[in-house]
C-alpha cells in the first residue's frame, strides 16, 4: 500500500536535510523481523553508522521516526533492499519521493513552485527569490498560525534550495541552476509498482503529481513508458482515451527482490 502524503507541517525535516547517506546506512542495518521501534532502538546504539556523536545519532533516529513511522512493513522492507543494492541515483530518487510523502512543505514546493518555475524556463534557483514563496507556502499550510519572521522565511527558502540540490534537480554551485535531470529506469519501475498498488488507472498514474518531484510532465512520463515498453520492461498501450499499463510484478516488494536478487 502507498503511504498517503502527510499533512503535518514542520520545518524540522527540511532543516535536517535529505540525509541520503545516513538514511541509507540505517536501512542497510534494518531487520525485517524486528518492529519499527526496535529497529530504531538498534540504530540508536549501532557503531556501524560512523556517527559524528551520540547526539547526532539520536537526531538521526528522531528524523527517521518522523519520516518513516507511517510506512507499512513491506515499504520498509523495500527500502532495506534498495539501501543494500540500488545505485546512488536510484536511492536518491526513491528517497525524494518518500521525503515528499513525509514533508508537506517540501512536497508543496517541489510539485508546485519548483515544477512550474522549471516549466516556464527558469534557470537559476536562488534562495533570495524564494523567500516570498516560502512565506506563502507556510501561510497556506498553517492558516491561523503566526507568520514566519523575515529570517524564518529566508532560512526556509535556503532549506528548500538545499533539498533541490540534494535530490539532484539542481547543481551544487553557489548559485545553483537546473540540471538535465533524468529519472533512472529502475526508479521509474519502482515508483510505478508502488503507486499501482493503490491506483490501477494508467491515466491517473501518468498524471500523478509524484512525477513533478522529478520535473516530469505527463508527456515526459508517457514517453518514458513507451520507451520502457519497447525495451520489454513493461506493457503500455494507448488507444484513444484508453491507456493500459501492465507491470511485470504484483507489488513493489516483488519488483525490488527480483531486480536486485535480494534473498537474505
Amino acid at each position: 500500500m502507498t503511504v498517503r502524503p502527510s499533512t503535518t507541517v514542520s520545518t524540522r525535516l527540511l532543516r535536517k536535510g535529505a540525509l541520503l547517506e545516513a538514511t541509507r546506512a540505517a536501512f542497510v542495518l534494518w531487520q525485517t523481523a524486528l518492529s519499527f521501534d526496535k529497529n530504531l532502538a538498534s540504530i540508536r546504539t549501532s557503531e556501524q553508522l560512523g556517527a559524528q556523536s551520540a547526539a547526532w545519532q539520536r537526531e538521526l533516529v528522531v528524523t527517521l521516526s518522523n519520516r518513516f513511522k507511517r510506512f507499512p512493513p513491506k515499504r520498509l522492507a523495500e527500502l532495506r533492499v534498495l539501501a543494500r543494492h540500488a545505485s546512488e541515483d536510484v536511492w536518491q530518487a526513491v528517497l525524494n519521493w518518500h521525503c515528499a510523502t513525509a514533508d508537506a512543505i517540501y512536497r508543496a514546493f517541489a510539485t508546485g513552485w519548483l515544477f512550474e518555475y522549471h516549466g516556464q524556463g527558469g534557470y537559476a534557483l536562488r534562495s533570495r527569490d524564494l523567500a516570498a514563496e516560502a512565506s506563502r507556502l507556510m501561510a497556506v499550510a498553517t492558516p491561523g498560525r503566526p507568520a514566519l519572521t523575515e529570517y524564518g522565511n529566508v532560512r526556509l527558502a535556503r532549506d528548500l534550495v538545499r533539498a533541490a540540490k540534494e535530490f539532484g534537480l539542481v547543481d551544487q554551485r553557489a548559485e545553483p541552476v537546473f540540471k538535465a535531470y533524468h529519472l533512472p529506469d529502475q526508479a521509474i519501475l519502482y515508483l510505478l509498482h508502488a503507486m499501482q498498488e493503490d491506483e490501477p488507472s494508467a491515466h491517473r498514474l501518468v498524471h500523478s503529481d509524484v512525477w513533478r518531484l522529478y520535473l516530469m510532465t505527463p508527456d515526459d512520463v508517457e514517453r518514458e513508458l513507451f520507451r520502457l515498453h519497447q525495451l520489454g520492461k513493461l506493457h503500455y498501450q494507448v488507444a484513444g482515451s484508453v491507456a493500459e499499463l501492465r507491470l511485470p510484478f504484483a507489488s513493489a516488494l516483488d519488483f525490488v527482490h527480483a531486480e536486485w536478487s535480494d534473498h537474505d
